[in-house]
């Protein structure tokens, strides 16, 4: 019996069944290397300007701000500053402002643009990086219609509210979605920060890693002061 189970658990982890959550054929764990294999944006054409970069093509001078790194790249590499770190994302290379191709979504006449940022971490025990967080970050306007999709896709969500306040005094109703399982979530925040920005964050078994890391780094910036 013991056998039996080692060798589902072994067939589960092989083929991806293990892994709850995925977004656009990207699914939380998959490594590095097939990552990149995948190569074109999922929503746009082969032909087009847009082509995918990771950090790791870049030394840590070019990550800094203002380097050669896209900025999109080095702001989210700049919360760990590790070297156990990967961040990838799609760029439009005539885009002056070097932000991240939008990812696309239509349904029902209805549409967002994604903005998706893709962070994978090395361990002592995994051969190479693996997703561990998938970030995108869109327009309030999508909630709607997008909450219902994720829905239907991941189930049933748990939920949190909160009412917000601008310094004008005009009153927000935030709320706060919850998908979790197999030790991975899904969390989608109408709003983040700011009244004109909402945030989905998938996160893989290893993105307490990535908190751990952005935590010491706060700390060490703090200690800096």
């Amino acid at each position: 019996m013991m056998r039996f189970i080692k060798l589902l658990l072994l067939f589960l982890v092989s083929t991806g069944i293990a892994h709850a959550y995925e977004f656009k054929g990207y699914s939380l764990g998959m490594p590095l290397s097939n990552f990149k294999d995948k190569g074109i944006h999922p929503d746009l054409s082969s032909g087009d300007n847009t082509k995918l970069v990771c950090s790791d093509e870049f030394n840590n001078e070019n990550l800094e701000f203002g380097g050669a790194a896209p900025f999109g790249i080095s702001y989210e590499y700049s919360k760990y500053a590790s070297e156990q770190i990967v961040v990838c994302s799609f760029f439009d290379s005539t885009n002056i402002f070097n932000v991240p191709s939008y990812f696309q979504i239509k349904i029902n006449g209805n549409e967002a643009g994604l903005e998706t940022i893709f962070v994978f971490v090395k361990t002592n025990t995994n051969k190479e990086p693996e997703l561990a967080r998938i970030n995108i970050y869109l327009s309030p306007n999508s909630f709607n219609f997008l909450s219902k999709e994720f829905a239907k896709k991941y189930g049933v969500p748990s939920s949190q509210s909160k009412t917000l306040q601008n310094g004008f005094g005009t009153k927000f109703n935030d709320q706060t979605l919850s998908w979790s399982k197999n030790g991975e979530e899904i969390n989608y925040w109408k709003y983040v920060g700011r009244t004109d920005q909402s945030a989905i964050e998938f996160n893989g078994k290893l993105s307490k890693i990535l908190d751990k890391l952005e935590l010491a780094k706060q700390k060490k910036e703090t200690k800096g002061l």
